[in-house]
């Protein structure tokens, strides 16, 4: 390995950190398996009047590129943000999975598949009915990881200060949690849920920064103890001649 190899690595080796992602996509397929069927539906009668868009099928998918996007951006420009944004990404998904396996719930609010139109947007919606099922709604993870990338963006030294970009990252997010329950994949208390979870782990990850404070008071060395006085020895070696 060259020396120029080794400095790329010293420089990014808090890359490292996403060789755990392919656990989540495994967790993922397990919790869908463990749990095929709902115990408690999640449902809200505001779900009732909130009308089935097709086209939100797009935003929804494009949740993946904004996850990407930014863990990208951020491995490679702000390494204490990245370490931020995989920890509330990891915390979130996998708290969520424990969730689903305890409390197995889901919705049944997706319209009849036979229902459907022709065109991509319905295409696209048979497909992700298809691959992901009713089930495990709540907390929805995309809202979750949605306000991980928002917040992590939002917080980032070089992007905070830009307002046509801060705009986007805003009305993005916005549109990408509205488009859950858009096609359909969650009920209103899904997303309740998500935000209020979202909020915890913003507060304890990005503006409290609790792990690494803990990370620091580990690494910090200990005060050494106080050295016995002249006097205390002297008195030490007294009690043992008598």
């Amino acid at each position: 390995m060259t020396e120029r190899s080794h400095s790329f690595l010293r420089r990014h080796r808090h890359l490292l950190i996403l060789l755990i992602y392919p656990l989540y996509f495994w967790g993922f397929q397990y919790v869908e398996h463990a749990v095929p069927v709902a115990k408690y539906l999640m449902y809200l009668p505001a779900d009732d009047y909130i009308p089935f868009v097709p086209a939100a099928i797009y935003p929804y998918l494009f949740w993946y590129l904004q996850i990407a996007g930014a863990i990208i951006y951020l491995g490679f420009t702000n390494p204490k943000g990245f370490v931020q944004l995989m920890l509330f990404l990891y915390i979130g998904m996998g708290v969520s999975y424990g969730i689903y396996l305890l409390w197995p719930n889901g919705q049944n609010l997706r319209p009849a598949l036979a229902a459907l139109g022709e065109g991509w947007h319905y295409d696209l919606i048979r497909w992700l009915y298809s691959v992901d099922t009713p089930t495990n709604s709540n907390p929805s993870m995309h809202v979750i990881d949605s306000m991980a990338v928002y917040l992590a963006l939002k917080r980032d030294q070089w992007l905070s200060g830009r307002r046509v970009f801060q705009l986007v990252n805003l009305v993005l997010n916005v549109v990408i949690i509205a488009s859950t329950v858009l096609v359909k994949q969650h009920s209103i208390i899904d997303v309740i849920c998500g935000l209020a979870f979202a909020w915890v782990l913003y507060l304890a990850i990005m503006r409290h920064d609790l792990l690494g404070r803990a990370v620091q008071y580990f690494r910090e060395p200990r005060p050494a103890a106080e050295p016995e006085t002249e006097v205390a020895l002297a008195e030490v070696a007294i009690e043992e001649k008598e």
